[in-house]
């Protein structure tokens, strides 16, 4: 029984984890597109 929570606890960590990287990765994502929108309407592209 204690196995199964250690792994389950693991497996959420890993979750959690991969959540909070994909969440940065659109905070990165969303920043550059609008920094690339703002160049576009500065440069008049």
């Amino acid at each position: 029984m204690t196995a199964v929570t250690i792994s389950d606890a693991t497996a959420l960590q890993g979750v959690s984890i991969a959540l909070e990287e994909a969440d940065r990765l659109g905070g990165v994502i969303l920043l550059f597109a609008s920094v690339s929108k703002w160049v576009w309407r500065i440069g008049g592209i």
